[in-house]
């Protein structure tokens, strides 16, 4: 709205926000998977990945940060540093993200905003850095200072607009901590900073442009997104101090040839050979399969034929576009550092890498997190038995975190999530989506059973069919084993043919797969046939 996108800001209450367009979103108030909002605001280009908050959802984020350059973290003011929160900060830190802290909601409850601070430090250490001073608290939070340009920013009921420093706001020691961390970033600012002399405001924005792109300072910015209060900060912030395509670990991406034994790289241009990755994948009952996917180098253009290298496969993109939360917005070209969007292209998948089909790389594929919590799910109704199988196969393109698998033990399907709000998710996606109507239970335990002392035992086979008929005996004994199954032959003086041993250790590994208990497969033990006749 701030950037004249939309003529009327959107609202999760009222289900009117762009980034939260499906519908299951908009029935539970929540994100649930990530969205690209493409803008541009004062000539330059943003695209915003908003992702969801709910650790249920980790696999959205992971997405996301394959392939973003920097990251806004969003604090609820109110609520303060939540679980999700530190999650997603050892998210960011360990895939080296450059990034920026809004707190949100300074109108909605917070009364003490150096603790806040406090807590943060604590948690996230020294690096994080406030840029802003609040103006009032809880209901007459009215604006902030920013310490950075010495200006305060007042909310007039419609708008954000610049006034004086208020005369009972001291800035001097919050600007002093920036400075210092301002000093650290560069050895001659810091010899400037012992020595007292002032930083020019080019020296102030360079410093802290180096200190953010290389993770050591974290700035903290305040706000209100309901009144619009801090958000043309936060655009300024993005602009000034976040990296652009080219200064991500400087302008290079790093690949592989297809069959990975030697690094290739590709610099963000487009006069580079083409290359993407694929990092989301939407499944529309009506547009069918939409891959969004992220420009490392080069330029695509509609129609051109590309290859997916993981697979070796050639595809011809018949559109592309940008999409902005759920519209779909026509376009000639996707430029490196862009992202972009293609539809039904079947053979695409999430993390697959697209390129130039004269010019193969492959990147590295998407990490997501392993399922930790496992259901069985069956179909309300028998006649949606074939279509379940086939729904949750499309469910799992478009969110790989989530796993299908069958217990052939138990005759269960078993899907395995992040947690129950997740798979609750999935089974109203099933049911809106795909029309198949299905129930979770507790998934049935696939137990084993074993000995405890050691016994032997004896096997006889006798048969008498006309002729010399067909006699085998066998002795053996059983003993507990740290092994799953360890089988010994012990036969002296040919009592039982060498022919034959094999197909005794045959019998066994049969007979173990149903044990005398409850009929469940024994495990941890070692035979070992000593004696026999034939």
């Amino acid at each position: 709205y701030i950037s004249n996108t939309t003529p009327k800001m959107g609202s999760v209450d009222s289900q009117t926000s762009i980034s939260d367009f499906d519908k299951e979103e908009m029935k539970q108030g929540f994100s649930i998977n990530t969205s690209v909002i493409p803008l541009e605001y004062l000539g330059h280009k943003y695209n915003i990945l908003d992702t969801p908050g709910y650790s249920d959802f980790s696999g959205e984020v992971s997405s996301a940060l394959a392939v973003s350059g920097g990251a806004i973290l969003v604090i609820n003011g109110a609520a303060g540093v939540e679980v999700g929160t530190e999650r997603a900060w050892r998210l960011l830190e360990e895939a080296g993200i450059p990034r920026v802290i809004f707190i949100n909601k300074m109108n909605k409850g917070v009364h003490n905003y150096e603790k806040l601070l406090y807590d943060m430090k604590e948690k996230f250490g020294k690096k994080v850095a406030p840029f802003c001073i609040p103006i009032g608290f809880e209901e007459e939070f009215k604006g902030f200072v920013n310490v950075v340009d010495l200006k305060g920013r007042i909310f007039n009921g419609e708008s954000c607009e610049d006034a004086p420093i208020p005369e009972d706001i001291d800035v001097a020691e919050v600007r002093n901590l920036l400075l210092e961390a301002i000093a650290e970033t560069d050895e001659n600012l810091l010899n400037k900073y012992f020595s007292g002399e002032d930083f020019t405001e080019e020296e102030i924005k360079q410093g802290l442009h180096n200190g953010v792109v290389s993770g050591e300072i974290v700035p903290v910015i305040i706000g209100s997104a309901s009144n619009g209060i801090g958000v043309r900060t936060l655009f300024e912030m993005l602009y000034n101090y976040l990296p652009t395509p080219l200064e991500v670990n400087g302008g290079i991406k790093i690949g592989y040839t297809t069959n990975k034994s030697e690094m290739l790289t590709r610099k963000v241009s487009i006069d580079e050979p083409f290359s993407a990755v694929i990092f989301k994948t939407i499944v529309d009952p009506y547009m069918g399969k939409i891959s969004l996917f992220k420009v490392n180098s080069g330029v695509i253009k509609k129609d051109d034929e590309v290859l997916i290298s993981n697979k070796g496969v050639k595809v011809k993109v018949g559109n592309i576009s940008f999409f902005r939360g759920g519209k779909q917005l026509s376009a000639e070209e996707v430029r490196a550092g862009d992202i972009g969007a293609m539809t039904k292209i079947q053979e695409a998948q999430t993390g697959d890498t697209l390129c130039d089909k004269e010019s193969p790389i492959l990147y590295q594929v998407i990490e997501f997190p392993k399922p930790c919590l496992y259901m069985s799910i069956i179909p309300k109704e028998k006649s949606d038995d074939d279509k379940l199988s086939g729904a949750l196969q499309r469910l799992m393109d478009e969110d790989p975190s989530f796993s299908i698998g069958r217990n052939y033990e138990t005759k269960e399907l078993i899907i395995g999530g992040q947690g129950e709000k997740h798979l609750n998710i999935l089974l109203n996606k099933l049911e809106n989506k795909f029309g198949v109507n299905a129930i979770l239970k507790e998934p049935e335990i696939s137990y084993r059973e074993t000995i405890k002392n050691s016994v032997e035992a004896q096997g006889r086979h006798k048969k008498q069919s006309g002729g010399a008929g067909q006699f085998g005996e066998v002795f053996i004994k059983f003993e507990p084993n740290s092994d799953e199954f360890g089988f010994y032959d012990n036969i002296h003086g040919g009592v039982v043919p060498k022919t034959y041993i094999p197909a005794v250790e045959k019998g066994l590994l049969e007979a173990k797969n149903k044990g005398k208990l409850a009929g469940y497969p024994v495990i941890n033990i070692k035979a070992t046939l000593y004696d026999g006749s034939y």
